[in-house]
Order: C-alpha cells, then structure tokens, then sequence
C-alpha cells in the first residue's frame, strides 16, 4: 500500500473546499475574538449593532453586501482606496473641496 496525503479534517480523508470552510469557521469561532457571522448574538453589548439584521432584510444580496461593506467602511471610495496604497487624488470630484469617504458621499452632499 502506498502512502498519500491525506486530509484528516475529512472522514474519508480527501480535501474539499466545504470541509475546509468548516475548519476556518471552527477556529475562528475558538478563537472568538471576533466574529462577524454572529456578531451581535453572542452577550451582546448596550448600543451594539445587531449585524444579523442586515443578513435578514428582505432585499437582494447585493444590497445587503453593500449595506455590510458601508457599515465597515470597506467600500471602494477614493479615500479608502488611497489607505489601501493606491496612487489615487482623495478630493471628492463632484466638490472638488472634501476628501471623497462614506460620510461625505452619502451624509455630507
């Protein structure tokens, strides 16, 4: 018999993206210093944010990934761009007077 890798995450031992999956989120839940997928679940503070309700309002996933992504300020803003090391002008094309972010884009114009 010859000897193979084996995955033994995995009763059969093969390799599967799903049973990797389910590893991260094992460890992460272990680690349980953050975690987004309950996050606001699990002793939730006073005035924290319950991200589960984004994930449980009745519109198209795209607009719930895109609420979730504003909530982190992870949208692909001029300003967040630049923080991510692209050689980019961070001033608001519209007014020409801001630094283009969330807040101004959708609080300030």
């Amino acid at each position: 018999m010859e000897d193979w890798p084996a995955w033994h995450f995995e009763g059969r031992g093969l390799f599967s993206v799903k049973s990797a999956y389910k590893v991260a989120v094992a460890r992460r839940e272990a680690v349980a210093s953050w975690d987004a997928s309950s996050s606001g679940t699990k002793g939730q503070e006073e005035g924290e944010f319950e991200w589960r309700k984004i994930w449980q309002l009745h519109v198209p996933n795209k607009v719930k990934v895109f609420f979730w992504q504003l909530a982190h300020n992870s949208l692909p803003v001029r300003r967040n761009l630049a923080r991510r090391g692209v050689l980019i002008d961070t001033r608001c094309p519209v007014c020409q007077r801001c630094d283009e972010d969330c807040g101004h884009i959708f609080f300030q114009m």
